[in-house]
Parts: C-alpha cells; structure tokens; sequence
C-alpha cells in the first residue's frame, strides 16, 4: 500500500515538473532521463545483470524516438534536421554498443548527450532572460 501511494506520488512530481518547464526544459528533463538509463546500463553491464541492461536500453531508446524524434518539427530548418541525424545515430549506436556490452561506446554516447543538455540548458535560460 505504502509503495503504491509513494508511486502515485512520484507520478505527480514529475508530472508537476514537466508542466512548469516549456519546450527547451522539457527536452533537458529527456536528456537527463537517457543519460540515467544509459549509465543505468552500462553500470547493469559492468554487474552482469543483463535484463537491466536490456530495460535500460530500451527505456533510452523509447526516450529517444518517442520523446525526441516524434516531436521534431524538420519545416523548422537545420537544426531539427542535425538533431534527427543526431538521434537516428545515436540510436544506431546504442544498438551496437548493447550488442557488443561495449560501455565505453554507451558512456561517449550520454556524453554526447550531456553536451546537448547543457546547450539547451543555455538556451532555456535565454529565452527565460528574454
């Protein structure tokens, strides 16, 4: 019972986060939530603990497609653009990377993501300043 309300709670501040964040914030809350699976799976990997790894992957790359790639408006210009040849690559790359167990691929990729973060952390707080 305990569990179910703490869960139901949980569900409620995220929800609550999402809502007081516009565009580029709600896109930092997704790069945040892929570099937590992706170094969720590379920790699973180094533990052997493979079903992890494999909800973890899958759970990055749900993010990536349904989260990143689904809203992408490409009538935008070039940036939307570099952004799908981003995901797509970054897909791609998970995929060999969690065939082969290959962590160091995994933690160049939340890398990767962890710079684009931080660039639409900035721009957030431009359009905040605006």
């Amino acid at each position: 019972m305990f569990i179910q309300k703490r869960n139901i709670y949980v569900n409620m501040q995220a929800e609550a986060e999402v809502m007081s964040v516009g565009k580029a914030g709600l896109v930092v809350l997704i790069y945040n939530k892929i570099i937590s699976h992706l170094n969720g799976a590379i920790n699973a990997i180094e533990a052997n603990n493979l079903p992890e790894k494999q909800v973890r992957i899958q759970k990055t790359m749900d993010l990536i497609e349904l989260g990143l790639v689904a809203y992408l408006d490409l009538s935008t210009g070039e940036v939307a653009t570099n952004l799908q040849n981003f995901y797509g690559s970054a897909m791609i790359n998970i995929t060999r990377a969690n065939i082969a167990n290959n962590t160091e691929d995994l933690q160049k990729i939340a890398d990767s993501f962890n710079d684009l973060k931080e660039a639409w952390k900035e721009l957030s707080k431009e359009k905040a300043a605006a």
